[in-house]
């Protein structure tokens, strides 16, 4: 049996074909991840989301979520390119008075692999150096008016995607009271939009407009001290997960401690794993999962997070390493999550779900 069929119309729904084998992490983190990173920084990275649309995680990918000191104020401006701006920018603006911009570079150009850009944030906002990263920019999927995906920099986020043609502007409210109109402008065929706003500050809604008024909301997920991660899209009156939230897996794995929590609400269903490093990342759902296993890199160990259906009871899961190990899911909401830590190793992971018949629900591998 594969992917519980419920799961697979869910993920092709939102994010587009979803093919579990192999489970596509890398494809399908929606958040705007960054691939490769031309220079690495410090409790810096990007935001995934574990199964999402086009990606850069966008969607699941890994960050660090090191503590930041709070903002003196976080005071936020953002502005599109003025009719000077150098080729390439998306947007500029100041945070407590000190500039920040956002530019891309020619997609395949200065080492990115094709389809892929180099993202430069720079200025006085960013801290000791800029962020130059190659990414690739999430773009929206199905009916979602726009992809955000999040990098960092010092003790600032940049949060940047890709809009469909009928927006006309988002609406983005921060906590620090702020509501900031973010216009779209297309770089290299791109219609995208940026801004920045300090790691301590949150998201709390993204809304999109078109000519004819609102298109969908989303309210992001934040995690205190990183950035937020924004997922699922609500259309006016439509009411996402609701909120809950619990632990999904805890222990010792080869003398390391690992733990897994997870978070859903409107958002959909967002995950943390704590290692020596933290990996974090959202499914952007707005309706129940299926049954599948995606695997989170990063952490130390690593974690294997999974969903599962409500006729699953436990679930078998075969490690990398050649060891097996069975679980049984957790209800968080009406959502049943499990983990499971594991290392690297000659072979696929591979998983079986059963019900409480003992009968094979669903199975698969990454």
């Amino acid at each position: 049996m594969s992917v519980d069929d419920g799961l697979r119309a869910e993920l092709d729904r939102t994010f587009g074909t979803f093919s579990p084998h192999p489970a596509p992490v890398e494809q399908t983190m929606r958040r705007g991840r960054a691939i490769r990173r031309r220079r690495w920084l410090a409790a810096a990275s990007t935001v995934a989301v574990l199964i999402a649309a086009g990606s850069a995680v966008a969607a699941w990918a890994p960050w660090r979520t090191a503590p930041q000191p709070a903002p003196a104020s976080g005071r936020v401006t953002v502005q599109p390119p003025a009719a000077n701006a150098p080729a390439g920018e998306v947007a500029s603006g100041t945070i407590d008075g000190k500039q920040w911009w956002l530019t891309a570079e020619l997609p395949g150009t200065e080492g990115a692999p094709h389809g892929q850009e180099v993202i430069v944030a720079s200025g006085p906002a960013m801290g000791a150096s800029p962020l130059d990263a190659i990414v690739t920019v999430p773009q929206p999927s199905g009916t979602d008016p726009a992809a955000l995906g999040a990098l960092s920099s010092g003790g600032t986020q940049i949060q940047y995607g890709g809009v469909t043609a009928e927006v006309t502007h988002l609406v983005a409210g921060l906590s620090n009271g702020q509501t900031l109109t973010l216009l779209p402008v297309t770089v290299y065929g791109t219609r995208m939009v940026a801004f920045a706003a300090p790691l301590g500050t949150s998201i709390t809604q993204v809304t999109a407009f078109s000519a004819h008024g609102e298109l969908a909301s989303a309210v992001p997920f934040s995690v205190p001290g990183s950035f937020s991660m924004v997922g699922a899209w609500l259309a006016p009156g439509q009411h996402g997960l609701s909120r809950a939230s619990g632990q999904v897996g805890s222990g010792t794995y080869q003398g390391k401690h690992w733990s897994v929590t997870a978070d859903v609400g409107p958002w959909g269903v967002c995950v943390l794993a704590d290692g020596d490093s933290e990996v974090s990342g959202c499914i952007p759902t707005t309706t129940g999962l299926g049954t599948g296993v995606l695997s989170l890199p990063a952490a130390t160990p690593e974690v294997a997070f999974g969903m599962a259906a409500a006729s699953v009871t436990r679930v078998t899961v075969h490690r990398p390493d050649g060891s097996t190990v069975q679980v049984r899911p957790v209800t968080v909401g009406k959502q049943k999550l499990f983990a499971v830590a594991m290392k690297a190793g000659p072979h696929k992971l591979t998983w079986t779900a059963y019900g409480a018949s003992g009968a094979v629900v669903a199975s698969g591998g990454t």
